[in-house]
């Protein structure tokens, strides 16, 4: 994959985050057989980028999409398992990568809820900058066990909260009724997912428990030759999903200016004015992590939507999306303006129920009154630009 710049702030965010919260992949069995090889050559190459996930291998009768007991204690299991983890790692080194099979102590009891690991065999792993595949036993009453994938998964991402969860499967993300690929679900918003393929609901709801535990984690599911593309491009090739904490305040100091700023600045490649806080703003929706933010102030009395941004990480996610939601819904009524470059204009064109094109400005509006839009574009074009 090339070193463009947008793969290199991909590359910079991963690298901020401590070695083992990078992302937990787990691998369906139909995946590790149908392309095996080319998810071994991404794994070690980001290795060799510095950023190393730990692995959940699912076995030929652990389906994601199935519902499964949460341990079985048949020998054929050991037995299947170190044959498919060890062709693996084979295949990782091939590659020039290096992983290891681990142990992790986990403490079965009655009710998985109170189940316990101890996530040290695994933390070495990323000391030593090897990639940890678990294997999925445990011990109850001092009898080993076989554990399925599910919970595998939900005691990593509550043990070591990876930023990421990756799911690989055969497909290359989830699917609606017209066989199209769902770029990004958010979980935050109360929807039913009716034009998602029946067969893909069990998923969606497991992949709601495993973000429950871990709220700032997102999941992606894709299959073994887009991983690297999904997790480096601002577009992904995948199914991006996650639970969007929005906020909401009209009160500056409320806030954390200088990443606000920042966020502004990242978004737009441009500096904000230095007296732009000072102004008087009507709402501000913002993403917890300052990830995403929609600003909105009064022109005589008609809201103006001065500010939507994200950041370029989040860009693809569909938090966009989310913000622009929060606020027509909170105002029916609504006016604002973009650059005739803007490459929003077209998602713009589609929100709008009017518009009006100058020569640097398209002035847009929702639900305003025929007699006041000629009054209501003149101003908004009068206004200063805040962004240089």
């Amino acid at each position: 994959m090339a070193h463009t710049p947008e793969f290199n702030l991909f590359l910079s965010h991963y690298r901020l985050l401590p070695k083992h919260q990078f992302a937990l992949v787990r691998v369906s069995h139909s995946a590790l057989q149908e392309d095996g090889s080319s998810l071994a050559e991404s794994v070690a190459m980001m290795q060799q980028l510095g950023m190393i996930p730990s692995i959940v291998l699912d076995t030929k009768w652990d389906s994601f999409l199935d519902t499964e007991q949460p341990i079985a204690s048949d020998r054929e299991s050991a037995r299947r398992f170190g044959a498919i983890a060890d062709f693996f790692m084979e295949q990782i080194r091939f590659y020039g990568g290096e992983a290891e099979l681990v142990k992790p102590a986990i403490d079965v009891r009655s009710i998985p809820s109170l189940w316990e690991m101890d996530p040290s065999a695994i933390l070495d792993c990323f000391n030593r900058h090897v990639i940890p595949i678990i294997l999925p036993f445990g011990h109850k009453n001092r009898r080993r066990v076989y554990i399925n994938g599910q919970e595998s998964t939900r005691l990593i991402m509550e043990t070591l909260s990876p930023n990421k969860y990756i799911l690989i499967t055969e497909q290359d993300g989830l699917r609606d009724h017209d066989d199209s690929v769902i770029p990004f679900l958010n979980l935050s918003e109360q929807r039913n997912y009716r034009h998602i393929l029946s067969q893909y609901k069990p998923l969606i709801r497991e992949i709601r428990l495993q973000l429950n535990r871990t709220p700032d984690a997102a999941a992606v599911i894709t299959n073994a030759h887009n991983l690297l593309r999904e997790i480096f491009t601002v577009k992904g090739q995948g199914t991006f999903i996650k639970r969007f904490t929005i906020h909401a305040t009209s009160k500056i100091r409320d806030l954390d200016i200088p990443r606000l700023k920042q966020l502004i600045e990242d978004a737009f490649d441009k500096d904000l004015v230095e007296d732009y806080f000072n102004e008087k703003f009507k709402l501000i929706v913002y993403e917890k992590n300052y990830e995403g933010v929609a600003i909105v102030k009064l022109i005589h009395g008609i809201p103006y939507l001065d500010k939507i941004a994200v950041t370029k990480a989040a860009e693809g996610t569909g938090l966009g999306g989310t913000l622009w939601a929060k606020i027509v819904e909170q105002y029916p009524t609504l006016v604002w303006r973009s650059t005739t470059s803007n490459p929003m204009n077209s998602f713009y064109f589609r929100q709008c129920h009017g518009c009006i094109k100058g020569s640097k400005w398209i002035v847009y509006w929702r639900n305003l009154n025929e007699s006041l839009i000629l009054e209501v574009v003149h101003r908004i074009n009068a206004i200063r630009s805040t962004l240089r």
